[in-house]
């Protein structure tokens, strides 16, 4: 069947308890037979995305993101917490998240989209940047029946026995030329272009590599979303047309990223992080004051080029050492000392 939850502030360990099982039995079932479906409603989903001095290493969010990456491959390794075991086993989970744009450019940076996380999802606008509306419009019975007929739609596809089993053996002749041609030429065209270096074209290199993996899955959804009720999921097939849909949404997400890398904060915080290295590789060592005296960057405030410095100092790309004075403690920026 299809369970719906509405999640956050969750951890790692709440992610495998959702979906996973403490039974053996269970969980060995659930490698000859569909697992739950799992459809996680997760409002505000920006704090996954961190901010872009984040270090994503051993806390709350490396470890919840590791966990939602895991779930991507259908299957999870479990986890053990106290006299608490989470068996290993296949999962099956979409997560369905909202953030409004202004955040999510607040929260961008290229290791965002490098880190295969942001890679993994499709983005969707939902309307203008501006949009006014004093009350949320009401359901109409066409509506609640469009959503009925959907949920039973996924609940039968989650609860079925079917296998689908290797995508491209669904597509016919047609779909698997257009599909092959679009992923050629758009790979050797990205490739090309970010072999210059620039920030946009190798961010849309390295989200094309998730995303043409992803317009497969919505190509084959697509086929899906038109079976018969009677028909074995074995026979349905994928036609030219829902390739097209599939690479329609892997395109818009594509043109959305490069849109952010290009107006992100977090990109602007790349730019200046690597001025910063600059200047250290140069000067060798610098007061705080002076360096950001030195090294400024347009649109970015004082405190906010100090995070970037401390970001870097995080991640072990320089040093920074207090240096205790009769006032108030000064501070000395470095490169990191030889191993």
């Amino acid at each position: 069947g299809l369970i719906v939850s509405n999640m956050a502030h969750t951890s790692d360990r709440g992610v495998y308890e959702a979906i996973g099982t403490t039974d053996d039995l269970v969980a060995r079932a659930w490698e000859r037979n569909p697992p739950p479906g799992h459809l996680w409603v997760w409002d505000e989903i920006g704090a996954l995305f961190g901010r872009p001095d984040d270090v994503k290493g051993g806390d709350w969010l490396g470890r919840i993101r590791a966990a939602l990456m895991t779930l991507t491959a259908g299957r999870h390794g479990g986890i053990q917490t106290g006299t608490t075991r989470i068996a290993p086993s296949r999962c099956a989970v979409t997560l369905l998240g909202t953030m409004t744009r202004a955040e999510l450019e607040a929260r961008m940076s290229l290791m965002l989209v490098q880190d295969g996380f942001l890679g993994r999802m499709v983005l969707i606008p939902i309307g203008p940047r501006r949009t006014y509306l004093s009350r949320p419009p009401a359901w109409t019975q066409e509506d609640m029946d469009r959503r009925d007929r959907l949920v039973q739609w996924v609940r039968s596809i989650a609860g079925s026995e079917d296998c689908w089993g290797e995508a491209f053996m669904h597509h016919d002749k047609n779909a698997l030329a257009l599909r092959d041609t679009w992923y050629e030429e758009r790979s050797r065209q990205f490739d090309a272009e970010a072999e210059g270096g620039d920030e946009v074209a190798v961010a849309r290199a390295t989200a094309f590599g998730r995303l043409q993996a992803t317009a497969v899955k919505m190509a084959s959804l697509a086929a899906l979303s038109e079976k018969e009720p009677d028909e074995p999921i074995a026979q349905v097939r994928v036609h030219e047309r829902h390739v097209q849909w599939g690479i329609m949404l892997a395109e818009h997400t594509l043109k959305e990223l490069a849109a952010l890398v290009r107006e992100g904060q977090g990109v602007t915080a790349d730019r200046y992080a690597r001025k910063v290295l600059d200047y250290i590789a140069a000067a060798g060592e610098s007061t705080r004051k002076k360096l950001l005296d030195r090294v400024r960057m347009d649109g970015m405030s004082r405190d906010a080029r100090w995070r970037v410095v401390e970001g870097l100092a995080q991640d072990g790309s320089v040093e920074i050492e207090v240096v205790q004075t009769g006032g108030r403690p000064a501070f000395v920026v470095r490169a990191p000392s030889p191993a």
